[in-house]
């Protein structure tokens, strides 16, 4: 699925929850993450992992599952602060972030994105769930994470991942992106056939799998 500008309906189904994993190293934001949680660096006044959570609560996800671990507590100190303090206006700090739960799960370790949704296990308890990358911020009119909900309507048994166009000269800025071989559906969707191996040839702009998947009830 690729992002796009046309607004889509959201289909009203509030059993899909969300989890955003925030329990990694950040070695490739050093020297900045050493201090701060790189979550919590700023763009246009609000923290990357603010954004994530706002991209869900937009798709009418009402519970979120963030992952963190130990030295990450800080991820949830901004959080519990921000909705229990007053804002400039007067109105409580909660303000967009009270759409619904945010539920703060323990990883013992940065043991990747699988031990995440792993560890996420008491919290998902088998519902449908989409992974948000809170560093991989995707810009568009319609936030992807909505496109991705109104997309997977269509098949809840099958996993389902934004892509954006990467070009060539800019792949080596994404190491851990894989572009996919795929099988056009329809207009903005396509199936996925395999990975495509980095070495062939391929056109100036490639689809890479990029900060956003759906997997259905019971996965893990």
């Amino acid at each position: 699925m690729q992002n796009r500008d046309e607004k889509p309906s959201i289909p009203e189904n509030h059993s899909v929850k969300a989890v955003i994993p925030a329990g990694g190293l950040g070695t490739r934001f050093h020297p900045f993450s050493l201090a701060v949680p790189k979550e919590l660096l700023p763009v246009n006044r609000k923290p990357l992992i603010h954004w994530a959570v706002e991209e869900a609560f937009i798709a009418e996800i009402r519970d979120i599952g963030i992952v963190i671990r130990k030295g990450k507590e800080m991820i949830q100190d901004y959080f519990e602060a921000l909705m229990g303090s007053p804002s400039p206006s007067g109105e409580s700090g909660q303000h967009e972030l009270n759409k619904g739960k945010l539920h703060f799960i323990r990883q013992e370790r940065p043991s990747g994105l699988g031990n995440a949704i792993y560890e996420s296990g008491g919290f998902l308890n088998d519902s449908p769930f989409i992974m948000i990358i809170p560093d991989q911020l995707i810009l568009s009119k319609v936030p992807a994470t909505t496109q991705l909900l109104h997309a997977a309507s269509g098949d809840v048994q099958a996993i389902w991942s934004s892509v954006v166009a990467i070009s060539r000269k800019q792949l080596h800025l994404f190491p851990g992106a894989r572009s996919f071989e795929l099988t056009t559906m329809r207009k903005n969707i396509w199936l996925v056939r395999g990975i495509r191996n980095d070495s062939e040839s391929s056109p100036e702009k490639r689809l890479i799998g990029f900060g956003r998947t759906f997997f259905p009830a019971g996965i893990r």
